[in-house]
């Protein structure tokens, strides 16, 4: 397997990624998460609604107002106030404290800005809480005035959700006339994670080949069972047939590669996010033979929602390290600009373990452009060139879930 050419791949993605956002609408935003195992790189998560501002540093941040604004003078002219849909949940600190970064870009973009919970159980008109960083944010009930979405006399002209909308479309955002980005269409509620992955892997092959390079190089194999039930064990066979073959797909791979690792997968739900319902397994028979308690565990996603439909994707372990910890990371993108990213590391698992989950931690700075040119020294053992790599691979990303919008865009009632 010859050497990645970081330089020239990051140039052939960030040309080809930029070529088809000419005639799509960029997501306001998005995050993506990627495992480089030192023989591929691959997107294995794409979040509409990010969370981890936060955990950007400020030589990330040093331009997001700017195309953030530029983004919304282009597709919602005339905006000057904007209201920030946050999760129902508030007593996740480090989530309000991404609402607290959030809410200073757009800001700092010019706009004129609320944060706002369409809870329908919260009982007063607005609440003070306290983020993780020890910022205090005022966020607001939104309340229904005819098709208008306003908080105590605050008429947005535009809604920005940073609300996955997991369980349902809430009703208070229902027939509302101001325009809501991303599109409510893209919530958990009707999104697939397979939905991305056939856009990014069919987008991926084609830019592969243009380099010249094996496409399985840039994408993870995966596969789709809907209908499972983990309680009545329903589809399961099904399931593990099917992860029977890509780990025969995988093993091929490496076979043709000389690796030497032993393929696994993951099983995730399908239309969920934040870790859950996710279990990793070598082989059809270990999945079979999980017990009654984990399957209760894998049968609720999101908000608690009932797991019918499963993604499996192909298992890629980390060959990155941050402060001795396995590390991969997260990569944050503003309509079509990279900013970069941040290391999700954890000190409770292994190199091919979901660190997505107990134990994780987020550290700041390498993954950001203007890191290096300030000559900073990492602790990590990435480069400058992969880290460009990792920017360009989020942005061909990031057009797939363009590629989504577009989808949902033409259907009637896009917004719910």
């Amino acid at each position: 397997m010859d050497e990645p050419d970081w330089e020239t791949w990051s140039e052939k993605l960030d040309s080809f990624a930029r070529k088809h956002f000419s005639h799509l609408i960029p997501s306001l935003y998005g995050s993506f998460d990627l495992r480089h195992a030192g023989w591929k790189t691959a997107i294995v998560d794409a979040n509409i609604f990010p969370s981890g501002f936060n955990n950007l540093s400020e030589y990330c941040l040093q331009d997001v107002s700017r195309h953030l604004k530029s983004h919304v003078e282009t597709h919602h002219p005339g905006t000057r106030t904007i209201l920030l849909i946050a999760e129902n949940f508030t007593r996740n600190l480090f989530y309000l404290e991404n609402m607290h970064y959030l809410q200073r870009i757009v800001q700092d973009a010019g706009f004129t800005t609320r944060i706002a919970r369409i809870d329908e159980t919260m009982a007063a008109v607005k609440e003070a809480v306290r983020t993780a960083g020890g910022h205090w944010l005022t966020v607001w009930k939104a309340q229904r005035e005819g098709d208008m979405l306003v908080v105590d006399g605050f008429i947005p002209d535009l809604i920005l959700l940073n609300n996955a909308l997991a369980g349902a479309m809430p009703a208070r955002l229902e027939g509302i006339s101001q325009p809501i980005t991303p599109l409510p269409a893209l919530g958990w509620h009707r999104r697939r994670k397979s939905d991305h992955f056939t856009h990014a892997n069919r987008l991926l092959t084609t830019v592969a080949r243009e380099i010249g390079i094996d496409p399985w190089r840039l994408l993870a194999y995966f596969d789709v069972v809907d209908g499972i039930d983990y309680r009545a064990k329903k589809n399961l066979d099904e399931v593990a047939r099917r992860i029977g073959k890509m780990l025969s797909r995988i093993q091929e791979k490496y076979d043709r590669y000389g690796i030497e690792e032993k393929p696994f997968v993951y099983v995730k739900d399908n239309a969920g996010a934040h870790g859950r319902s996710i279990i990793q397994v070598a082989s059809p028979e270990e999945f079979l033979s999980i017990n009654s308690a984990a399957r209760r565990d894998l049968d609720k996603g999101n908000m608690s929602q009932k797991v019918d439909s499963v993604i499996i994707q192909e298992g890629i372990p980390t060959v990155i390290t941050y402060d001795h910890e396995p590390a991969e990371p997260v990569m944050m993108v503003v309509a079509d600009h990279s900013l970069g990213g941040f290391f999700r590391h954890n000190s409770r698992k292994g190199t091919h373990d979901n660190l997505n989950s107990r134990g994780a931690s987020f550290a700041q700075g390498v993954l950001c452009p203007g890191f290096w040119g300030a000559g900073a020294k990492p602790h990590s053992d990435i480069t400058r060139e992969q880290v460009a790599f990792f920017m360009a691979l989020s942005l061909v990303s990031a057009t797939a879930m363009a590629e989504e919008r577009k989808d949902v865009a033409h259907r009637p009632h896009a917004n719910l």
